[in-house]
């Protein structure tokens, strides 16, 4: 299914609707369309990497040691 943006004028307004169909043509659409643009979803979840809670924990704490430490970088 594909995910379409539709801009259209409407009694002076500037209006978008988004639209999912598998075929665009066989939609009933607003009148005085402006553009269509096709949106592409990517999964996000793919860049995305999980890492553990106890991971985390170790790093603020790391962090943490070298704040306390005060050290000046001159």
């Amino acid at each position: 299914m594909k995910t379409y943006k539709i801009t259209y004028q409407e009694k002076g307004q500037i209006k978008t609707v988004i639209l999912k169909s598998e075929n665009i043509h066989n939609e009933s659409l607003p009148l005085n369309i402006l553009s269509i643009v096709p949106l592409h979803t990517k999964n996000k979840r793919i860049f995305q990497k999980k890492v553990p809670s106890s991971e985390v924990l170790a790093l603020f704490n790391e962090l943490n040691i070298m704040l306390q430490a005060n050290i000046l970088l001159n």
